[in-house]
């Protein structure tokens, strides 16, 4: 929720103007920090998930526990582990902006990892949705996960089409798509907002 925030804050400053660029890269760039952490949790937690029944049909913990692992039998595994890597490519990409480039920099240390890590994420909300579903799509709007899974795979979409307006261009010609790319940023960013905070009664649901 922390991460989603900040990049909440971030677009909407932008969007209202603000003159201070750094302030706004330093929002966007801590917010990048939490989505890593967040990230990576969700990846650490699939690749330590129980993998073996015992006799009475319950699942056995793994006895050694993973810092990293590769599981690609797994679907929950893609759906964690490209967005983790998506992660990492907002730290580099909101790290970068705050270097002064001409245009060839911003596409090659900013453009480039933001596109790669929507991407990324785009593939693990795919991934969500089919481990949910057991198929590309599903209606189950009185489930509480399913909300949680389109919600954030809204979110993955919204990011990608932000990246994809945010190629720099002519600003006389192509100036306003800036301006739909953060607003697509923002989009994305509410949506992940509410997913995460749905995730709380989630959680208190399976412990009660």
């Amino acid at each position: 929720m922390i991460g989603s925030w900040h990049f909440v804050s971030g677009s909407v400053l932008v969007l209202v103007g603000l003159p201070n660029v750094y302030l706004i890269d330093l929002i966007f760039f801590v917010g990048s920090i939490f989505f890593t952490a967040a990230g990576y949790s969700q990846y650490f937690q699939s690749i330590n998930a129980p993998t073996a029944i015992d006799s009475e049909g319950r699942t056995q913990a793994q006895v050694v526990r993973r810092y990293l692992g590769w599981q690609p039998r797994r679907i929950d595994f893609w759906a964690t582990f490209p967005q983790f890597l998506g992660t990492l490519a907002f730290n580099v990409t909101t790290f970068a902006a705050f270097a002064s480039v001409g245009w060839l920099g911003y596409e090659v240390i900013v453009w480039v990892p933001d596109y790669v890590g929507s991407i990324l994420f785009l593939v693990s909300g795919v991934a969500a949705v089919v481990e949910f579903c057991h198929r590309l799509f599903c209606w189950k709007r009185r489930d509480l996960t399913w909300w949680i899974v389109v919600i954030n795979f809204a979110g993955c979409v919204a990011f990608m089409l932000s990246a994809i307006l945010a190629y720099y261009l002519p600003v006389a010609i192509f100036g306003h798509l800036a301006t739909w790319s953060t607003i697509f940023t923002l989009i994305g960013a509410v949506c992940f907002f509410v997913g995460s905070y749905l995730m709380w009664p989630e959680m208190s649901a399976e412990t009660a």
